[in-house]
């Protein structure tokens, strides 16, 4: 019966999400791929959704609740918000979308969603994932088999991703990147934030020192490889400090100098390629890249740099005008242009203001202050229980992959602050939250 399963069919759409949605793509369809992805994943969270639904009808049937589906009902939801300290926080996050999307200048839009299509359905659609992801890990096993599977989904991702860096891909693809490795994701911003968020996971086998540790590392070494090949310099920081931070935390926890020694190294090295991604002065001289000359790398960095330092300034006193509740979901690009009419600033128009490349200023303008103290609500929560996590298990597996979690989400805030947010990075942010969810709590819990 699928009551009795429906742990296992709920971590099969987690698995689902873990490695064909970043893969997910159609060359020869008219919408973009964001648009394909999402709707890929809603096809997904569909299937959950029947899932849950036959289960429970199921299972009141088995159990002959019918008579009394009230307290068949409040036990269940008991048991939900007892297995998920970030369940209010969640609900609360949802709830004020749902309100910013009401009283939003363009209400369709918001909900909707504009280009990148992450307007207030898509948002509900993966807190939706995140309760139903984590409510179904019940065992250590399940964490581990999701955590593979975000691993084994970047390869072939990565690996078309150096198809594209040395010139064999079939595809001609329309990009403003000045990077060819986008793979998958459509844009190498993306596919560099897609890595980033996967890295410190690759990293944290590799660290457990399995079998396997030949293997991960040939992976860790793939995604490092594209992740500086997409040129993203935003999801390299994010990478360095997840990994950096994932080294701390089990130094603190395990008082080892080589992880001292291993992060000094991490730092240094990747500090220098982090100044080569802004300079150009190694990009040139590998792969199908050299055609790029150091002035052209050097060029396009002061002009990125400018243009988003310029959107940043023009955008605080667009969150002035409404501090609440924002201007809606999907609505940044009509909010700039009402506040800066077009003939009254024409240099403007040159700098594409359709995202402010960063993330608390686009909720800033999106949801408001309310939206954006609810997500730091769910934030300071979920870290607050990731320490005392750490602090409380005992096996080296758990501390691990617990330090994993917390260094995955860190790189994901700090690449979040300089770039926009694909729908495949979304999601996989409340993939990460329900790992951290599951490896954090006490006890197991039945799903509803």
């Amino acid at each position: 019966m699928v009551y009795k399963n429906r742990n296992k069919l709920l971590e099969f759409g987690g698995h689902m999400v873990a490695v064909f949605l970043p893969l997910f793509f159609n060359p020869y369809a008219r919408q973009s791929i964001e648009e394909g992805k999402v709707n890929f994943f809603l096809l997904i969270i569909f299937g959950m959704l029947i899932v849950v639904v036959v289960s429970i009808y199921q299972e009141m049937e088995a159990t002959n609740a019918w008579q009394d589906w009230k307290s068949f009902a409040k036990e269940k939801l008991k048991k939900l918000s007892a297995g998920n300290p970030l369940l209010l926080p969640a609900i609360v996050y949802a709830s004020i979308y749902i309100l910013a999307a009401v009283t939003s200048i363009d209400p369709m839009t918001s909900w909707w969603g504009s280009s990148t299509k992450q307007g207030t359905l898509t948002v509900l659609y993966s807190i939706l994932f995140f309760i139903l992801l984590t409510t179904a890990i019940q065992s250590k096993a399940q964490i581990d088999r999701l955590i593979s599977s975000l691993i084994i989904g970047s390869v072939p991702a990565s690996i078309y991703g150096l198809v594209q860096y040395f010139g064999f891909d079939p595809l001609d693809w329309i990009s403003g990147s000045i990077s060819s490795v986008h793979s998958t994701l459509g844009y190498s911003l993306f596919f560099g934030a897609y890595l980033a968020v996967i890295i410190p996971f690759t990293f944290s086998r590799i660290i457990m020192w399995r079998r396997q540790t030949w293997i991960y590392t040939i992976i860790l070494v793939l995604q490092i490889s594209t992740l500086f090949f997409t040129l993203a310099r935003g999801a390299w920081l994010g990478f360095l400090v997840g990994c950096v931070l994932l080294l701390c935390l089990l130094l603190l926890r395990w008082q080892k100098k080589g992880l001292l020694i291993l992060s000094g190294f991490i730092i240094l090295i990747g500090g220098l390629l982090f100044l080569s991604l802004n300079t150009g002065w190694l990009i040139q001289f590998t792969g199908s890249n050299n055609q790029i000359s150091t002035q052209q790398i050097a060029q396009a960095r002061a002009v990125s740099n400018s243009e988003r330092l310029e959107i940043w300034r023009y955008t605080l006193p667009i969150v002035a005008r409404r501090p609440l509740l924002g201007y809606g979901p999907e609505t940044y690009l009509t909010a700039f242009w009402s506040h800066y009419p077009l003939e009254t600033n024409p240099h403007l128009q040159d700098i594409h203001p359709w995202d402010p490349h960063n993330l608390f200023l686009y909720h800033l303008t999106a949801v408001g202050l309310l939206g954006t103290m609810a997500l730091l609500w769910l934030l300071v929560r979920f870290y607050r229980r990731m320490i005392v996590a750490l602090r409380n298990h005992e096996e080296r597996n758990d501390q691990v992959s617990i330090s994993a979690v917390i260094g995955s989400l860190s790189a994901y805030i700090i690449l979040a602050q300089f770039n926009p947010i694909a729908i495949t990075s979304l999601v996989l942010f409340w993939f990460v939250l329900a790992l951290g969810t599951a490896l954090a709590r006490d006890d197991r819990y039945t799903l509803i």
